[in-house]
Parts: C-alpha cells; sequence; structure tokens
C-alpha cells in the first residue's frame, strides 16, 4: 500500500511491532539496517518494553 498521499516525503515512517525488532536485535545491525531504509521506522511504548523487557531478562534469540 502506498501512503505517499497521506504522509509527505519527509515524514514517512512504517511503525513495527515487537517481533520486527525481536528479529533485528539479533543481527547485531538493527541500527544499520533501520538507518538504511528509505522511511523512520517507529515502536509502540508497549512493543518497547517488551524488547527492553527480554534484553533484562536475558533472554538469548538465535542468530540467523
Amino acid at each position: 500500500m502506498r501512503c505517499s498521499h497521506l504522509m509527505s516525503e519527509g515524514e514517512r515512517a512504517v511503525v513495527a511491532d515487537t517481533s520486527v525488532f525481536i528479529n533485528l536485535n539479533p543481527s547485531g545491525r538493527a541500527a544499520d539496517i533501520l538507518a538504511a531504509l528509505p522511511f523512520r521506522v517507529v515502536i509502540t511504548d508497549i512493543a518497547a518494553s517488551e524488547v527492553q523487557e527480554d534484553r533484562r531478562s536475558g533472554r538469548q534469540m538465535p542468530r540467523y
């Protein structure tokens, strides 16, 4: 779905759910991957707290 009619080029953003960040974290390159995208990626407070809890609990995600 194209959203260009809803947002200007400088305002494009995608809301990512928890699974996106859970899958990016093990790559060790999450910041690089997100920076390479042509839009901002945002996360809800609830999803961010879930990712932080995984880090605090020491949950180890598999590397791909």
